[in-house]
């Protein structure tokens, strides 16, 4: 089992032992060949010219069967490319958060304890991304070793990715769990690496679908707890509060919000008793209540909550 310094990303076995197998197979085959050149003034020259033949017909076969082989694994690769430029691009972007949060903090922005609770969250974050790096460069690293020694293979050139327009592949032959981590790239890879909606529209162009909601769930009665949207001042929209109530960018959440800063779970506010307790579901940039950032938070009457670029208002 891989330890906390030990991150283990799947990688497809079978397919790295088929190409292996067929690269000592097609190396037996030259090898044969090297020793019909070495011996042929010990044959006549029939023979000589027959079994080269045979053996030249098993090298094309060989390398055939390799090349197509190779095929496979470029597709893996691709993937892993891709997948090393989300995760190398999201490291880069919370190596920037925790510097501006340093310098902020320098500022007197942020009290010890806030920056302190800050900080480490970004760290944390930043230490998963690193160990998740190292695991992925390492698997590029098995795929692209089997052919570095192999005549006539040309070594597959990384592509270059253009930033937040496509998800890595998803491979049917990768597990959806890291090997000894909790960490879960597709789940919590979604808001890492989805493609960003255009932060710079303006509320009025994308910030709230509730087309697929029904009148019973964006028109709530005076006394029941609701969370109500905020634009301009003004309240745009109501939603009462379910037993779970769900925020975020995904169409399957119960308040969609159609902002880049917000990811596709982001949020969520559980009933427990009397109580609404609002829990940040691992978002890529935080839940705001009160002008400060929580991981779960009791909510009370008039609690001000930041998601995204939203301002949600917690009212019973």
């Amino acid at each position: 089992m891989a330890t906390d310094n030990e991150l283990s990303f799947p990688i497809n076995q079978a397919l790295l032992d088929d190409a292996n197998k067929l690269k000592q197979e097609r190396g037996l085959v030259r090898e044969r060949l090297d020793k019909i050149e070495a011996k042929k003034n010990d044959v006549s020259p029939s023979v000589y010219q027959k079994v080269k033949q045979e053996y030249v017909q098993k090298l094309n076969e060989a390398t055939n069967a390799l090349l197509e082989k190779k095929g496979d694994i470029d597709k893996e690769l691709s993937t892993l490319y891709e997948t090393r430029s989300r995760i190398t691009e999201s490291l880069e972007q919370h190596k920037e958060v925790l510097e501006e949060l340093k310098f902020r903090h320098e500022l007197g922005e942020h009290d010890d304890a806030n920056f302190t609770s800050l900080s480490n969250d970004e760290l944390d974050k930043i230490g998963k991304f690193e160990k998740v790096l190292g695991a992925v460069s390492g698997n590029i690293d098995r795929y692209k070793a089997i052919f570095e020694d192999e005549e006539g293979f040309v070594e597959s050139a990384e592509p270059s990715i253009k930033k937040q327009k496509t998800k890595p592949t998803k491979q049917a032959t990768t597990p959806n769990l890291l090997e000894g981590s909790d960490y879960n790239i597709e789940t919590e890879g979604e808001d890492y690496f989805a493609p960003e909606e255009d932060a710079s529209r303006t509320p009025s162009e994308s910030s709230i679908d509730i087309t697929k909601k029904t009148a019973a769930e964006t028109s709530t009665p005076s006394g029941a707890a609701r969370l109500i949207i905020i634009e301009g001042g003004h309240v745009n929209q109501e939603y009462k509060l379910r037993k779970e109530t769900t925020i975020g960018r995904a169409n399957s959440n119960t308040i969609i919000l159609k902002d880049g800063k917000v990811s596709r779970q982001h949020a969520v506010v559980k009933q427990t008793g009397n109580e609404y307790v609002m829990l940040d579901l691992n978002s890529s940039n935080g839940v705001i209540v009160n002008h400060e950032r929580v991981k779960e938070h009791v909510l009370s009457d008039g609690d001000q909550i930041a998601i995204g670029d939203h301002t949600l208002q917690f009212k019973l």
